[in-house]
């Protein structure tokens, strides 16, 4: 086909298209913003709304094309990039190679828009069933491959060097395309800790049950929160109450060690606030290993119960005012799945004593009524269950 003449060139469908592409990637990004709390839905709607319009718009002048036996017309880029070609004296080659197809002639830059479209809807859905954009940025990536391989194969036949540079500036946008996605898609695998269901109500943990558990994601896997509060039921009925809190939230790389020291005081605060006690330190910035072999650090703290009960994970537990507790808060960084776990568990070592006078007759009178209500039973097993914890992805 002769570009110069223009009446044979048909009306131009690329911009249009395009046009409905960019609205509804808007109209994509905008609901992404919706998922971590922006209301756009009015702007969601315009943008789909506009994207229907250009799309059968786009369609009639193909249809119309297509009447006439004309190829669509060029686009408004592919007109400048072949204008600036001119220009400088460049040769224009067209890029209409392809293959043939029960005697019908399809292009291969055709196939790849075709391939990248189908990829890219299976990625959408795919999106939107898992509530996570990993699969959106997959397929994604997938679809820019093959699109990008296309587009450089469609330049056959031209001289050898047009070919070598046409397929350098393929691999520079593939990498454009590829690098950035492969960094950010790590961010949205999901992942969790918990200690295991076969960890739970064992002889070194009876009567212990998972009571709660809720986990919280926005921005479709970008941010993910998760909560799981274990509890002693057994403890319960015989008043040394016992309960151990998980909490796992996906962090930036390399986020500081300020950041886990932060969390770890809100969360002691906040212990010690619910519970209407005081704590004092007994050991601090000690280290251990879980059975899974990530490193922790933890602090332990002593308490005493000013209240009538002991109010965690949004219930109260009755307590005998006096009680003497112990708190322990521990934090696990697992750098390889950006996820930093805090652990804080609380059990009652000893009920309130009878006052049975100061002094050596006192602790006579103590071990003749046995008075002495202290049992760490229920403490070792929150310690216990703190080295249990696995952290995997999902």
């Amino acid at each position: 086909m002769n570009e110069s003449n223009e009446d044979q060139i048909g009306e131009n469908v690329t911009t249009l298209e395009s046009l409905a592409y960019f609205l509804l990637s808007c109209a994509f990004l905008m609901f992404y913003l919706g998922s971590i709390g922006l209301n756009l839905n009015l702007y969601i709607f315009l943008s789909v709304f506009l994207a229907a319009v250009c799309l059968k718009f786009a369609w009639e002048r193909a249809a119309r094309n297509r009447e006439k036996n004309l190829k669509n017309g060029p686009g408004y880029s592919e007109r400048i990039i072949k204008w600036i070609m001119r220009k400088i004296g460049m040769t224009i080659y067209p890029a209409e190679w392809g293959v043939k197809i029960n005697g019908q002639k399809w292009e291969i830059r055709y196939i790849g828009v075709k391939i990248y479209q189908i990829l890219l809807l299976m990625g959408l859905v795919l999106t939107f069933q898992q509530d996570n954009l990993r699969p959106m940025l997959l397929f994604s990536m997938w679809g820019s491959m093959v699109y990008i391989v296309c587009r450089v194969l469609a330049g056959i036949p031209r001289p050898a060097l047009r070919m070598v540079v046409r397929g350098v500036l393929g691999i520079i946008v593939a990498a454009i395309v590829v690098i950035p996605t492969m960094a950010i898609m790590p961010y949205y695998v999901n992942v969790y800790a918990e200690i295991p269901e076969n960890k739970i109500g064992t002889s070194e943990s009876q009567g212990w049950v998972l009571s709660e558990y809720e986990n919280i994601e926005m921005g479709m896997g970008l941010v993910q929160i998760s909560f799981a509060f274990y509890f002693d039921e057994e403890g319960e009925e015989d008043g040394y109450v016992a309960f151990l809190t998980v909490v796992s939230a996906k962090i930036p790389e390399g986020a500081s060690d300020d950041l886990v020291e932060m969390v770890d005081e809100e969360m002691r605060m906040a212990i010690q606030n619910e519970s209407e006690m005081e704590l004092t330190e007994n050991i601090t910035n000690q280290s251990r290993s879980t059975k899974q072999g990530y490193n922790t650090t933890y602090s332990i703290y002593d308490g005493v119960s000013d209240g009538e009960e002991i109010e965690q994970g949004g219930l109260s537990y009755p307590v005998t005012e006096g009680s003497e507790l112990r708190y322990i808060i521990e934090s696990i960084r697992v750098e390889e799945l950006n996820l930093l776990v805090i652990l804080s568990g609380l059990a009652v070592i000893s009920k309130e004593q009878v006052n049975t006078g100061p002094g050596p007759i006192g602790d006579v009178i103590d071990d003749i009524l046995g008075t002495d209500t202290t049992d760490m039973t229920n403490w070792n097993e929150v310690l216990n269950l703190g080295t249990e914890v696995v952290c995997y992805q999902g």
